[in-house]
């Protein structure tokens, strides 16, 4: 009996919700139906329409919506209530959604409790609020005209509107369930803003103040007239454009009107009052020194000549510059506004990323401009080197490479000109910075990024590396070194060894009399070459030793000195009793030490057949062949860590990286990055010895007819005269592996002593008796085994000899 009771009960529950859901729906209709009309009623509320208290039969005009009744409603809303009514449809369409969807919002008696409260606190700040009550109708309607009169009777006006407010907060609380913290923190956060916004609007009215009154005061100033006018004259006759081999610098215009009145001679020019960033700035342009003097104007084969002559030491003459081809005259110009937009842009550009600051320089060049940026205090570095893809885009450049320059408080900007100036071998070679030099060893570079040339000695590097993806021109940079040296040095002052694993680079400078060798294209005579060099390093430290010098510009001065004073009597018969027991014959001509550069066009090929024997090689000649005059000159097109190691590199400080493919190539190559933001075409990274400030350089271009021109200038001098003692080692292959059998046969007998003695043998006695690798020992283990010297073996357990194989 008690399960059907149970049953029954369960079962009307059931079924009330299914009645009440209905009725809630039924009641949510006419509420929202009432909401609309009461809305749209208030909505259009005229206060001329008819109403109870005014009601004139026979009007016809009505301009309600609702008609008669809707402006009954609304007459009588308003008459009561005021303005707050507009919240009485608000109020029913939150008991439609109360109704339908959420039955327990109203079923608190707070939440309407608090709603009712919220009516008549708003009637009452209506009544408050009312500017003139004797006009109809009240803001707050009749209830708020009483709330006026009697709370201000009672409370004063600062004290009933004390109330009213109070009672909309506790209103608010009850109904919405709004704290007044969460009131509090709300209210903050929109004054905080407010407040914001307010110094913003300030900051900004006070800048446009301050640019409008600068540049009034640029307009009205005497100086800035006198500024503009002459500059106008000077660019009229220029055709409004800058020649590319001048340089812009910007100053501030108050350090410039000192100047100005000081050297009434320079030229200036104010900046576009347009240009907001640069109000304040003005353009110099320094005229740039005459580069070649009456000196290096002469022809190179007439100097060097001259200076042979003096000293009568050489019988060859050096090739001429009228060799190479003329300089192609293009006069690439750059526009004036067009640099003063950029340096706006960039100004723009850093602040929109929040990096304030002004550019204070402008340097064209012939294949980038440099635009020197000084950021305001408090700005770190790091927040202008990310943004450089921002900046290519920005200026709709190539390319953008953004880093430090040493010695300034500013950031180089390094952007790619539209049209970029081609770098002429002959340029450099006729310079007097490449023709004044007295190093055999000197050679052209190219321009740096003010166009100025740039010549390098391999003498103080001592040594170059060189990388670079393909195409980016490092063959054509490194035929204009060797070129370079050709111009420079006869045989008697530099002999070359160039290994050509491609075959094709450098096969124009075979049988020039330079060579010790053929162009070397096997990596096996290569590293047969590269044993040579370390032992003629070593003969020649013998020789510099014997004859108490440090280098070899000591060593040629003391037998120059010996040949000139004819005093060979003492000191010769020593040097040759050297140069006999160290089975070398000297120098038939004057018996002095020429330079070697061995020049290597791909490493990896190298490293790739035999690397541990040419890595060994080129650190032994890296760490100490400077003074003994030979110096390398390697070149890769893949500068990844098992090619460069750490070891080459570390004794290798001078560095070219032209473009790269990745920032990790970069940093392999340089240590930095910005490698991989180059433009290829000769545009190289230089790293100097002793230093970590990265020059960037346009290499000089060399074409394959002029450096065939220079080759066979040089082979209708002289034949060359080959060395057959380097790669003596290669033909005699035999004789190496024999000696090599005698070495591991000498090790092989005293392994054999060793476990004799013992009557056993292993592996790690014999590493640690005889301090060889693990490797080796167990190879001699291995050949024990196979002469029958070893018993049979067990896991984990020293071989067993056998004494009858000894004894036999």
């Amino acid at each position: 009996m008690g399960r059907k009771k149970d049953k029954k009960i369960r079962q009307k529950r059931e079924k009330k919700p299914q009645h009440s859901q209905a009725l809630r729906d039924l009641l949510g209709f006419v509420l929202f139906g009432m909401a609309l009309f009461t809305g749209l009623s208030l909505w259009s509320y005229h206060p001329n329409d008819p109403s109870l208290s005014t009601y004139i039969s026979g009007q016809e005009l009505v301009h309600n919506i609702g008609g008669l009744w809707g402006s009954y409603v609304a007459d009588v809303l308003m008459q009561i209530f005021g303005y707050a009514s507009y919240f009485l449809p608000l109020y029913l369409f939150v008991c439609v959604w109360a109704v339908v969807f959420s039955p327990h919002f109203l079923s608190s008696s707070r939440r309407v409790f608090g709603l009712v409260i919220l009516s008549f606190s708003t009637t009452f700040l209506g009544g408050l609020a009312q500017p003139n009550p004797e006009h109809m109708p009240y803001w707050g309607g009749a209830l708020g005209m009483l709330y006026r009169n009697v709370g201000i009777n009672k409370m004063g006006f600062y004290g009933a509107l004390v109330l009213a407010s109070t009672l909309m907060m506790i209103s608010f609380r009850l109904s919405f369930g709004l704290s007044i913290s969460l009131m509090v923190k709300v209210l903050t956060r929109f004054g905080q803003a407010c407040v914001r916004s307010l110094k913003e609007l300030c900051q900004k009215s006070w800048n446009l103040m301050q640019d409008f009154y600068a540049m009034l005061a640029s307009i009205a100033s005497k100086e800035g007239r006198k500024i503009e006018q002459s500059m106008e004259q000077v660019f009229q006759s220029q055709e409004n454009v800058i020649p590319i081999k001048q340089k812009l610098r910007i100053q501030n215009s108050k350090e410039k009107k000192i100047q100005e009145a000081k050297k009434e001679k320079e030229q200036s020019l104010s900046l576009e009052d347009g240009i907001k960033s640069l109000k304040n700035l003005s353009i110099v342009f320094p005229n740039k020194k005459e580069k070649l003097d009456e000196h290096s104007n002469l022809p190179s084969r007439e100097r060097t000549t001259t200076e042979v002559e003096e000293k009568n030491t050489s019988v060859f003459t050096l090739p001429d510059v009228d060799l190479l081809d003329d300089p192609k005259v293009e006069e690439i110009k750059i526009d004036k506004n067009e640099l003063l937009e950029n340096a706006h842009i960039l100004e723009n550009k850093l602040k929109d990323f929040g990096v304030h600051g002004k550019v204070v320089e402008v340097q064209p060049g012939p294949v980038v401009t440099m635009y020197e940026f000084e950021p305001a205090p408090g700005v770190k570095v790091n927040q202008i080197t990310r943004l450089n893809d921002d900046l290519t885009l920005a200026l709709k450049a190539m390319s953008v490479r953004i880093a430090l320059l040493p010695g300034k408080a500013v950031i180089g900007i390094e952007v790619a000109n539209r049209k970029r100036q081609v770098v002429y071998f002959k340029e450099i070679i006729g310079d007097s910075i490449f023709t004044k030099r007295s190093s055999k060893l000197s050679f052209a570079i190219g321009k740096d990024i003010s166009g100025m040339p740039f010549v390098g000695d391999l003498r103080k590097m001592p040594h170059l590396l060189v990388a670079g993806a393909t195409g980016a021109g490092k063959s054509v940079s490194i035929n204009s070194m060797i070129c370079s040296v050709l111009y420079k040095s006869t045989p008697e002052d530099v002999r070359m060894i160039l290994v050509d694993p491609k075959m094709l680079e450098l096969s124009l400078y075979d049988h020039i009399p330079h060579l010790l060798l053929p162009v070397v294209t096997d990596p096996r005579k290569a590293s047969a070459a590269l044993r040579w060099a370390v032992s003629e390093m070593e003969r020649r430290y013998r020789m510099m030793a014997h004859l108490g010098v440090r280098n070899i510009e000591g060593y040629n001065v003391k037998v120059l000195e010996y040949l000139k004073n004819q005093s060979h009597t003492e000191s010769q018969p020593a040097f040759d009793g050297l140069a006999q027991e160290d089975k070398v014959s000297p120098d038939e001509h004057t018996g002095k030490l020429p330079f070697i550069m061995i020049v290597i066009d791909e490493l990896a090929d190298l490293m790739m057949v035999a690397g541990r024997e040419v890595e060994e090689s080129i650190i032994r000649l890296a760490q100490m062949a400077r003074a003994a005059g030979i110096h390398l000159l390697l070149a890769t097109q893949r500068p990844s860590v098992d090619v460069i190691t750490g070891v080459i590199k570390a004794n290798m400080p001078s560095r070219i990286s032209f473009q790269v493919s990745s920032k990790i190539d970069s940093r392999t190559i340089l240590d930095a990055n910005g490698a991989e933001l180059l433009l290829g075409a000769g545009d190289m990274l230089f790293l100097p010895p002793g230093t970590s400030k990265i020059e960037r350089i346009h290499g000089a271009f060399v074409t394959d007819e002029e450096v065939e021109r220079i080759t066979s200038f040089w082979k209708k001098q002289a034949n060359p005269e080959y060395n057959e003692e380097i790669l003596k080692p290669i033909d005699d292959e035999h004789s190496l592996s024999v000696e090599g059998d005698s070495e591991e046969d000498q090790m092989y007998y005293k392994a054999l002593e060793l476990v004799r003695d013992h009557g056993q043998a292993s592996i790690s006695m014999i590493q640690r008796r005889l301090r060889i690798g693990y490797n080796r020992a167990a190879r001699l283990v291995e050949r024990m085994d196979d002469e029958g010297f070893l018993a049979p073996g067990e896991s984990g357990k020293p071989r067993e000899i056998l004494q009858s194989r000894f004894q036999g």
